[in-house]
């Protein structure tokens, strides 16, 4: 989609996100391997970054361990 379209600058508007930001952002999920906790904690890092609210230690650690529990579960069931 056109960045300058009217849609996306309504949004960057209303959001305060670059959206150019937010679709790099996606393609770093979709490439990515969220079962490494090192890359995880680098997209936390990123998304912090976007929403300009920098994490925690303690908040990065507990979403991480959040991730990885929730895709050992879901392993468990394929």
């Amino acid at each position: 989609m056109d960045h300058h379209h009217p849609f996306i600058k309504n949004i960057e508007k209303k959001t305060g996100i670059d959206m150019r930001r937010m679709l790099k952002l996606g393609d770093t999920v979709k490439k990515s391997n969220l079962h490494d906790e090192k890359h995880l904690r680098k997209v936390v890092k990123q998304i912090g970054g976007i929403a300009g609210k920098r994490p925690s230690r303690q908040t990065e650690d507990k979403i991480v361990s959040l991730m990885m529990r929730r895709r050992m579960r879901n392993r468990r069931y394929m």
